[in-house]
């Protein structure tokens, strides 16, 4: 960008040469001099031209287009990546998804936006100002003072109104924010809008969002106008005080005709380019706003720290062992807040009610423990702690007697299975589903290693339905696909890692029950040798488990066999009792 830089302020240089070359060729028509040296000015003035336009600017443009236009966007791309995989797992839960988008959606197409102009509108218009106003001084002091004075009150001008309109455009960029997270969930559950039959409802909020948000918008817009139009009466003024000494100068002798002719183009030019720079003012400070959202999200620290010396644990037995854990969740974070000002630093809030409280136990390798208990009791909580999401409050997590947060968490993850309630899938082939957590190591895996994890899954009962087997295309999130086969989808993914633990958290508990009976017999099988932890409520899906852990309220109220629990935890009986009553 530098050199590119340099050879603009170059080109913008070289164009001094040629209204330069117009005057003098006007000062020798006037002065009867020979046609022969005109047509040497000419001559000169066309390769002066050539040299900008093939030496210079070609050569530059073909540079751009190789090392600069697309750099910018893939280098804002890959920084959005970075920033997207380095936080938590539980940053991204708290983070609004629809704000989210649209903050890196606008953030990151403003910056290309705003780099773009820069090197190509703002960066050869203030040179090509800069270079004519330096030209002038040369020539006429005087003059050249004017246009100087002009340019400086202009841009002071400019900071001036940047500083007056600052916190209106940081309010209204939030409302551009709110008004694109509202319509990104309408569009997220279009299918849910449509089958209850709320069409007009979704398009009246969106539209009335949008109104909202317009209707702070224009008025603003419309002083920001007004200020700018009037702040243009400096370029006017300038310019008629230019022509007007340059006649004077002109009917008094002191230049000659053709020498004002130049200097009315150079001062032209200049003032031009400060103008065209004022009228992109307002595409910059929208642009401009947009980027520091952006940035802000790019500066956020991810809240699970990796340590600089990780310990690797190869192989990983899984053992796990959760000591006196405590976590409470962060509420939302700043950057989703309407009311927050943007000036303030961003401290986040703790809820007052703590997910989990004191919660203690152990699982052996290889043994299977359910952990069950009501809806909000900590289940999927305690489940997303064991795989780092986030770091507790306050106690710890060990594997294989490593504490979580000092174990190489990238490989630690490779070496743990999960199956969640709603399985995320991508619109990719069934095959790609499945061996997407393997990363490099997918190409190695034979089909019959496929065939055989397919065959513990149960992904066997109905792969051989589809168009292409296991390259069949599954559609946004597996639309294609039923439940109960989403479901084996992501055991299989799970196993295909090998891992040494695996979580299923509450996999059965959107199905119905002869689909759940074929799921729990995938989950059984799966968890042959690995140490198993199954998050459920259904009694049919934990009865085959070793051992039962009862959350409350995010303490852990009992733990042992359903015949003991039945007798000795209430809550477990409840459980029970709601479930027998249910059936």
């Amino acid at each position: 960008m530098l050199l590119v830089l340099g050879v603009i302020s170059l080109i913008q240089g070289m164009s001094l040469i040629g209204p330069y070359i117009q005057g003098t060729i006007l000062d020798n028509i006037s002065h009867g001099k020979a046609m022969a040296q005109t047509y040497w000015l000419i001559a000169l003035a066309g390769t002066v031209w050539l040299v900008s336009h093939w030496v210079l600017q070609f050569p530059r443009e073909m540079y751009e287009v190789q090392k600069v236009d697309f750099d910018i966007d893939e280098r804002a791309s890959d920084q959005t990546m970075v920033q997207m995989t380095s936080l938590s797992v539980g940053q991204h839960n708290t983070l609004h998804s629809g704000m989210k988008q649209s903050i890196i959606n606008r953030g990151q197409t403003s910056m290309t936006a705003l780099v773009n102009m820069f090197v190509y509108e703002i960066v050869p218009t203030i040179s090509r100002a800069f270079i004519m106003t330096m030209a002038m001084c040369w020539l006429s002091m005087a003059m050249g003072l004017i246009v100087f004075s002009a340019i400086a009150l202009f841009v002071w001008l400019t900071l001036w109104m940047n500083h007056t309109f600052k916190g209106d455009l940081k309010k209204l960029e939030k409302m551009w924010n709110q008004e694109s997270k509202f319509r990104s969930e309408i569009i997220q559950h279009i299918s849910h809008v449509l089958v209850n039959a709320q069409e007009k409802k979704a398009r009246a909020e969106a539209d009335a969002k949008y109104a909202e948000t317009v209707a702070f918008a224009k008025p603003l817009w419309r002083r920001f106008l007004v200020f700018a139009y009037m702040k243009s009466m400096v370029i006017i003024v300038a310019r008629v005080a230019v022509m007007a000494l340059g006649a004077h100068y002109i009917y008094s002798g002191r230049h000659t005709f053709g020498t004002i002719v130049v200097f009315w183009a150079w001062s032209n030019n200049a003032l031009d380019s400060v103008w065209n720079v004022g009228s992109l003012q307002r595409q910059i400070i929208r642009m401009w706003t947009s980027i520091r959202r952006y940035c802000e999200f790019l500066n956020m620290e991810t809240d699970v720290k990796i340590i600089s010396n990780p310990v690797v644990l190869d192989p990983v037995r899984g053992r796990i062992e959760v000591r006196n854990l405590s976590f409470m969740y962060d509420s939302r974070m700043a950057m989703s807040q309407d009311e927050e000002d943007e000036e303030k630093p961003k401290e986040v809030e703790k809820s007052k009610r703590p997910a989990l409280i004191d919660v203690s136990f152990v699982i052996e390798p290889g043994e299977t423990v359910a952990i069950v208990g009501e809806s909000g009791s900590g289940k999927t909580t305690l489940a997303n702690m064991l795989v780092r999401s986030s770091d507790p409050t306050s106690g710890q997590i060990l594997i294989d007697g490593q504490d979580l947060r000092v174990l190489d968490l990238r490989k630690f993850r490779s070496k743990v299975g999960i199956v969640e309630q709603n399985v995320p899938l991508f619109d990719r082939s069934i095959r790609e589903n499945i061996l997407y957590g393997l990363n490099g190591k997918a190409k190695d895996v034979t089909e019959e290693e496929l065939q055989r994890i397919a065959q513990i899954s149960q992904i066997s009962r109905f792969s051989h339905k589809l168009e292409k087997g296991f390259d069949t295309l599954i559609g946004e999130r597996g639309i294609k696909l039923s439940g109960g086969e989403r479901q084996r989808v992501g055991i299989a993914r799970a196993l295909i890692k090998d891992p040494a633990i695996i979580i299923f958290d509450e996999a059965t508990s959107s199905l119905d029950a002869a689909v759940e009976a074929e799921i729990r017999d995938a989950i059984n099988e799966a968890s042959k040798g690995r140490t198993t932890v199954l998050i459920a409520h259904r009694f049919s899906t934990i009865r085959y488990a070793n051992r039962i852990i009862v959350m409350e309220e995010g303490r852990v109220a009992g733990e042992g066999k359903h015949e003991d629990l039945y007798k000795s935890c209430p809550p477990y009986r409840r459980l029970v009792d709601h479930q027998v009553a249910t059936i």
